[in-house]
């Protein structure tokens, strides 16, 4: 069980089934290329979905995974010499934990030169702050991800560009796929519905079993394959949609 507000605002406990963890995993680890040579920080909570990412990329690809230490994201510079000396290679980290180092100053001074990717989700990330980190990082790859819990932890990324000028905001348009492509995503009728609002695509693998709780809130949310009775069918991979009043990017995942 993941715990997450969402766009309500209201905490709810999302139930993840353990094979569509498996089926995201299997395409982070491909699409990030997450090896046994990799060094791991954990920064999010176990009930955290970010975590996820953390746990279970490690143990699909061979990663050590380092859990940093609670107190140290009370001692931002004790927490650059740890992710140093602790040979950290990727960080799949909350926006907030990010702009925490670089607004008291943390990066300074430190050999971040073993990192080789930060992924980021979970908020808007200021463009001031991630100046600061691939100020300090320049070796990295820095990827913005997002997808909703629901649909476990991301579907969609955008690697930022260094030689590229934002104007405000990390882009929403035409983001990158973590999974394979659905084709019902390029027809009209779709395209339409997600300029009104916010939809999100997954294949049955890839959706979460219901929210602890809130027994109906699936039929609330999510539309069901009409040629299954069944909420997961493995064989024909249903895909499932959800909409809220956000104007956001349509957030696509394997279908």
């Amino acid at each position: 069980m993941l715990f997450t507000s969402g766009s309500t605002g209201a905490p709810k406990g999302v139930v993840v089934s353990h094979r569509a963890i498996i089926s995201f995993i299997d395409s982070f680890v491909e699409t990030f290329a997450l090896t046994d040579e990799d060094r791991v920080a954990n920064q999010a909570p176990f009930d955290f979905d970010v975590s996820v990412k953390d746990i279970y990329g490690s143990i699909a690809s061979g990663a050590t995974l380092i859990v940093v230490p609670r107190r140290l994201f009370s001692t931002p510079a004790a927490l650059a010499d740890f992710l140093v000396t602790q040979r950290v290679t990727v960080m799949t980290w909350a926006v907030s934990a990010l702009c925490l180092m670089t607004t008291l100053h943390a990066l300074d001074g430190h050999d971040f030169s073993g990192v080789r990717i930060v992924l980021f989700s979970g908020e808007v990330m200021p463009l001031r702050h991630l100046g600061q980190w691939m100020d300090a990082l320049p070796q990295a790859e820095f990827v913005n991800l997002y997808g909703p819990t629901e649909i476990t932890c991301n579907c969609t990324y955008h690697v930022v560009e260094r030689s590229r000028t934002y104007p405000g905001e990390l882009p929403s348009e035409s983001p990158s796929l973590i999974g394979r492509s659905c084709s019902l995503l390029m027809t009209e009728p779709w395209r339409a519905a997600q300029a009104r609002s916010e939809r999100s695509a997954s294949g049955a693998r890839r959706l979460r079993v219901g929210n602890a709780g809130l027994p109906s809130s699936a039929a609330a949310s999510f539309v069901q394959n009409p040629r299954n009775s069944l909420f997961v069918d493995p064989s024909t991979g249903p895909v499932t949609m959800r909409s809220s009043p956000r104007t956001a990017s349509s957030s696509l995942g394997q279908a």
